[in-house]
């Protein structure tokens, strides 16, 4: 069986090209401009490898942005190079491991984000890993060489800490909803009545120190800011804030206090200071995911409760890992 027949049995009605992406401009696919829609049908034409912005990047929240987005959903499509289809064709156990990393990637997806309703396009390089990805839903997201990289990383130790940290965070909002008086059928009904939104993870070029966001469409990048220097280390962190509202801030890394930041801020200081992700993509504790872009927090305090919880749960690795993280800021702030 081909690589094509595996990919449109697996996903019946899935979309399939052949084309050299490795010829777009990385920059370019991570636009809310970029006809990626265009991969969509088995007949792709090749002009939308040649594509170029005709002027300034529109927002996410522009109706032919969205309306592009919503023309995916429930949609998949892959594009092969041609000299990987050519090697498949020949390596019949190739294209079965090429076909189990799609898999893979997909499923993580579906983990991170279990709305039925998405949109995949996956662009395959040379080698048959993932060079680009493009997975839309009533959230958008653009992810990187660079995400893929981590999630290879984080594979075997992905469904362990993904379930703790779930059982960490539910047993925290169960004992704060009993001490509010709250139940969990008002909590469900809050949730359900979130507006849906709309973000984008910007792909990260080797200038960036950081590219990412988080669960309430906060998304943004970190660079070194030009005038920065070794003994007041700038960055400018730029993106998008939970509302959809673009957002550029000046983080002087010596300014920073880690009992009372924000989490662009503590990215910046995670990434200034190398601190080790332990194979994943945060240093950060959990609860990280659910703030905006100007709250604040004491991440010391944080870092204590996750300890406490890891405890709790017997998970004395992650107990040390957090351990290591919070050591690391406090040896920041005792430099200071």
């Amino acid at each position: 069986m081909s690589f094509k027949d595996m990919w449109q049995t697996r996903f019946p009605g899935a979309c399939y090209n052949v084309m050299d992406t490795s010829r777009i401009d990385g920059s370019l696919w991570g636009r809310n401009d970029y006809p990626w829609d265009k991969y969509f049908n088995n007949n792709a034409d090749d002009s939308v490898l040649d594509w170029k912005p005709s002027g300034a990047e529109p927002a996410m929240s522009d109706p032919e942005v969205q309306a592009k987005i919503n023309s995916t959903i429930g949609r998949k499509a892959i594009v092969v190079p041609p000299e990987l289809e050519e090697k498949m064709k020949n390596d019949p156990e190739l294209a079965k491991r090429v076909m189990a990393k799609v898999e893979g990637f997909i499923a993580e997806q579906d983990i991170m984000n279990p709305n039925p309703r998405k949109g995949y396009l996956i662009a395959l390089d040379g080698n048959g890993d993932i060079a680009h990805a493009c997975v839309t839903s009533e959230k958008m997201s653009v992810s990187s060489a660079e995400f893929i990289e981590a999630r290879k990383a984080r594979e075997e130790k992905h469904a362990e800490y993904e379930r703790l940290a779930e059982e960490s965070a539910l047993k925290r909002r169960l004992m704060e909803q009993n001490a509010a008086g709250k139940s969990f059928a008002a909590q469900m009904n809050n949730v359900a009545g979130a507006k849906p939104h709309t973000s984008i993870v910007y792909m990260k070029t080797d200038d960036m120190l950081y590219s990412g966001g988080n669960g309430t469409g906060l998304s943004f990048y970190i660079k070194y800011a030009e005038g920065s220097t070794e003994d007041d280390p700038t960055v400018i962190a730029k993106g998008v804030d939970e509302n959809g509202n673009e957002f550029e801030q000046t983080i002087h890394i010596n300014k920073i206090n880690p009992k009372c930041a924000t989490v662009v801020e503590m990215r910046a200081l995670e990434a200034h200071l190398g601190v080790d992700k332990n194979g994943g993509l945060s240093s950060l504790p959990p609860e990280t995911g659910e703030m905006g872009l100007h709250d604040m927090a004491d991440f010391m305090d944080m870092f204590q409760k996750q300890i406490s919880d890891m405890r709790l749960l017997g998970q004395q690795k992650l107990v040390a890992y957090y351990q290591y993280s919070m050591q690391a800021y406090w040896d920041f702030m005792n430099r200071k």
